[in-house]
């Protein structure tokens, strides 16, 4: 009696706990079903991440997909994903580490990442494909090795950086051996030193490749040291191939505005360079392939555009109003030659410069300097230049294969155009006065 009662006490028992079972298992349904839309999965990443300094612990999402600061954002966003960041001033200093990601601002004006006393980077990259869009960068530097507001690491490729402001730090932007990198829309000022930046003197870059900067503001960056010694403000690039800067405005820099050297397919164009402390544009070393048109240079202090200290191939300057340029405080006491262009290269017959208006610059229009050869002037309009409209000076040689042709001069002229220079002979340390000669002179200015 005992088994068999202890049986059916048993089989109750088993129904009751199959009844409360059934029960509790539609109850968790319910429950589920109907806190759905509130529950957050915390063992996965959001592939949308919203960051504002107004955020906390009361907001929904904390913690997940909301923050009030931009390094959580991006340690939470998912690889791939996007980090939209609200107006606000963010006080921080940040790596991406390994994800590529787009970081998106609301309002570049109001979005703001200060890095005051914190002697480091705005932002460090370490991944390819990562987009940055819409912030103020400010007060970034201090580190002797990251002085910048975004640093990429060495070999990434396709980082857009787009609609931004760089400003009161070492450098806007220091890159080193990339690719594909798009700099568009962004605004760089008062800075101390080049906007952009890369390992070597020279934004300074090397050994980089399809970099594009375009639609950009560059003003008043770069630093006196004194001694006649500055930090150059503007753009500066060392080894870098496939690369444009066009439809900038890069003006009141100190040093250069725009400084490259060593290049392969470059183009600058379009561009409105103008009262840099030095140099408007300055090319050095071996170009092949440059590319420089369509540009406004004008009262910049030495000279327009310097092209220097290399080889030069298959390289053109044409069709730019090269104007006003040259600005010498003492007259008497300076012996700078000042101007429109400045032209040290062996070109090889590869360097071209056609079609410019070269006007009104304080001294000389063009001049040709010291191992200067092989390279044609054909088509410009001179008018007006101070003191002449072209002037040489080689080393120890007459005849270095330079050849003017067809330009206008000032007015017309129906005879052959006497240039006059002279020739430094090194040996005997002695000048003696000399001339190239313009053929053909322009009867008309050329439309440029």
């Amino acid at each position: 009696m005992f088994f068999w009662g202890g049986k059916k006490m048993s089989n109750k028992i088993w129904k009751k706990g199959l009844v409360l079972g059934i029960i509790t298992l539609f109850i968790g349904v319910g429950v589920v079903q109907s806190t759905e839309s509130i529950v957050f999965d915390y063992y996965s990443q959001p592939d949308t991440v919203y960051v504002d300094d107004d955020f906390n612990s009361s907001t929904p999402g904390w913690e997940y997909d909301h923050f009030d600061n931009i390094r959580n954002g991006i340690m939470a966003v998912a690889n791939q994903g996007t980090v939209i960041v609200y107006n606000g001033i963010y006080y921080e200093s940040f790596d991406t580490h390994t994800k590529s990601i787009h970081l998106i601002g609301e309002d570049k004006e109001s979005t703001i990442i200060d890095c005051s006393g914190l002697n480091n980077h705005a932002i460090r990259i370490h991944t390819s494909g990562f987009t940055i869009q819409g912030f103020t960068l400010t007060y970034a530097g201090g580190n002797p090795y990251l002085p910048s507001g975004i640093v990429l690491s060495p070999d990434l490729s396709s980082i857009s950086i787009s609609d931004c402001i760089f400003t009161n730090m070492d450098h806007g932007i220091y890159f080193e051996n990339v690719s594909n990198l798009d700099i568009r829309k962004c605004h760089f000022h008062h800075n101390d030193d080049s906007s952009i930046f890369g390992i070597e003197p020279g934004i300074i870059s090397e050994y980089n490749e399809n970099i594009t900067i375009t639609d950009c503001i560059f003003n008043n960056n770069g630093k006196e040291l004194g001694g006649g010694y500055y930090q150059t403000g503007g753009i500066s690039m060392h080894s870098c191939s496939n690369t444009e800067i066009a439809n900038c405005t890069i003006y009141d820099n100190i040093g250069m505005g725009i400084q490259i050297t060593n290049t392969l397919n470059v183009t600058i164009n379009n561009n409105n360079i103008y009262g840099n402390s030095v140099v408007g544009i300055r090319l050095a070393d071996d170009n092949i392939n440059l590319e420089i048109y369509k540009n406004t240079i004008y009262n910049n202090t030495l000279f327009g555009v310097i092209l220097e200290e290399g080889h030069f191939s298959n390289s053109n300057v044409h069709n730019n109003n090269i104007s006003y340029n040259g600005n010498r405080l003492d007259k008497e006491n300076d012996l700078i030659p000042t101007g429109g262009l400045w032209i040290d290269v062996v070109a090889n017959g590869g360097l071209i410069i056609k079609q410019n208006k070269i006007a009104n610059n304080d001294i000389y229009g063009i001049i040709l300097a010291y191992e200067c050869s092989s390279v044609k002037i054909n088509q410009n309009n001179f008018f007006n230049n101070n003191e002449s409209d072209a002037y040489f000076r080689y080393y120890d040689k007459f005849l270095p294969g330079n050849r003017w042709s067809n330009n206008y001069w000032s007015k017309p002229k129906f005879l052959p155009k006497l240039i006059i220079g002279d020739v430094y002979i090194t040996g005997l340390n002695i000048l003696v006065p000399w001339f190239n000669i313009d053929w053909r002179p322009a009867l008309k200015p050329h439309d440029i």
